[in-house]
């Protein structure tokens, strides 16, 4: 896997923990320990491994949907900044999981 991929990912795990959500980081660190366990010269492996990344977004309940708030029961004093920068890391991981997987093509 990309080390740029398993840095957004890392980046976005440790942001999410930062803020205590209860869900995500369980999510992404599962797909984090997959990605390393993938025999780095298997094309159709790594196919199978990103289709399953490309789920975390778009749809109801993706990262897409994830906003960072008290109410959610989020650690969190500025709300704007965090979701500001949630949405960064989002991005970062999106574009780098794009760039991933057209490589495997």
């Amino acid at each position: 896997m990309p080390d740029r991929l398993l840095e957004a990912l890392d980046r976005l795990i440790a942001f999410l923990e930062l803020h205590e959500n209860p869900a995500w980081p369980a999510v992404l660190r599962s797909l984090r320990s997959q990605a390393e366990s993938v025999d780095p010269s298997d094309q159709t492996s790594w196919r199978d491994y990103y289709n399953q990344f490309g789920r975390l977004f778009g749809g109801m309940g993706s990262l897409d949907d994830l906003t960072i708030c008290q109410v959610n029961g989020h650690r969190v004093d500025d709300e704007i900044e965090a979701n500001s920068l949630l949405q960064e890391l989002v991005s970062t991981l999106r574009l780098e999981y794009q760039s991933a997987r057209w490589r495997t093509r």
